[in-house]
């Protein structure tokens, strides 16, 4: 922006040009009684404007990526920051299958549809010497939880395939800071009414930890103290959003109960280095698309405008970079189900 200031004897006039930086040329005239006019003009002065970029979220690789539709989408970093993401594969008889981005493309990790039977609420994470897990409830296991790990050359089971007591639903896994595996589900045995169960590894079976509410679309994080806290869809609140912690033997709400805005579904729940908890999920008051929330110390708050996705968008899956960049996964109904990957930049 140039400015360009004139100054007269009973006059003045004011000349705007703009430029990418700002030029102030001041230039001093009057009239001298005695004389001719004399000019005094002052050097150009420059100064840079920087320019402002605001956040949004954008594509990464390319969209709707997977061979075929890709339901039940979990993403999850290893600590080089490479994301992968794991789903159920609809090309590969809707077993469970997980690729990574290698800086320019999305490509496959073993064996496409490695599970023994179909995969359903794929859920993906890493321990501290990066390798992959994926927890899901397993079609070929009387639709029981099972885990399997990646290790360098296939996927082997974690503990007994099936190991839950009954159907397990909505799993959701996570690793503590000591790399115990736990997983999170919403227990169909009998007398349990889809109740949230937690279970963990102890280095040969998967134990109980514990029961919440009932609850639907469950997702599992813990921070960096070790505290679980589960986020779900809250039946007991309008089908909203809803965050608890573990404290002690009692599970307690993170902010208000049933803080989003609508009904949601999908829900998933990540922490940034600072361990300020993050839920993404599918927005029923936006037409079916991505919204994502933070708590900020007192209550949740959209990041980004609600609803950014293109389409609809499913089975939707949050996770961080080391640079507390969110990101999201999930089934991307305008571009034939297939996954697409989202970063806030």
């Amino acid at each position: 922006m140039r400015f360009t200031i004139m100054l007269k004897q009973k006059r003045s006039s004011i000349i705007l040009k703009f430029f990418s930086s700002v030029s102030i040329l001041f230039v001093f005239s009057c009239t001298n009684p005695s004389g001719p006019e004399t000019t005094v003009a002052k050097p150009e002065t420059t100064v840079a404007i920087p320019e402002t970029t605001v956040a949004k979220w954008v594509e990464v690789g390319n969209a709707g990526f997977s061979a075929g539709m890709a339901p039940h989408t979990s993403l999850a970093f290893d600590s080089s920051d490479n994301p992968y993401v794991a789903y159920q594969d609809s090309g590969n008889s809707y077993k469970a299958t997980v690729m990574m981005f290698d800086g320019s493309s999305w490509v496959k990790v073993g064996n496409a549809g490695f599970s023994a039977g179909g995969a359903n609420y794929t859920s993906l994470a890493f321990d501290s010497s990066d390798n992959p897990y994926v927890a899901y409830q397993d079609y070929g296991n009387s639709d029981k939880a099972t885990v399997m790990m990646f290790d360098g050359s296939s996927w082997v089971n974690v503990g007994n395939a099936g190991f839950s007591a009954g159907a397990a639903p909505n799993t959701s896994f996570a690793f503590d800071s000591s790399d115990t595996p736990y997983v999170a589900y919403l227990d169909r045995d009998s007398g349990n009414s889809s109740k949230v169960m937690v279970m963990m590894f102890d280095g040969s079976s998967w134990v109980d930890v514990g029961s919440a509410g009932e609850a639907a679309d469950t997702s599992l994080a813990f921070d960096s103290s070790d505290t679980p806290y589960v986020a779900y869809r809250d039946s007991g609140n309008s089908y909203k959003a809803t965050v608890v912690m573990l404290e002690g033997s009692s599970w307690v709400n993170e902010g208000n109960a049933g803080f989003s805005a609508g009904k949601v579904a999908n829900i998933s729940l990540a922490f940034d280095s600072s361990d300020t908890p993050y839920v993404a999920y599918f927005d029923y008051e936006n037409s079916d698309k991505v919204t994502v929330m933070m708590f900020d110390g007192s209550s949740w708050v959209n990041v980004g405008n609600a609803g950014f996705s293109a389409g609809r968008a499913e089975y939707i899956s949050l996770a961080f970079d080391s640079s507390d960049t969110p990101y999201v996964a999930y089934k991307d109904s305008g571009n034939s189900g297939k996954v697409t990957v989202m970063k806030y930049e």
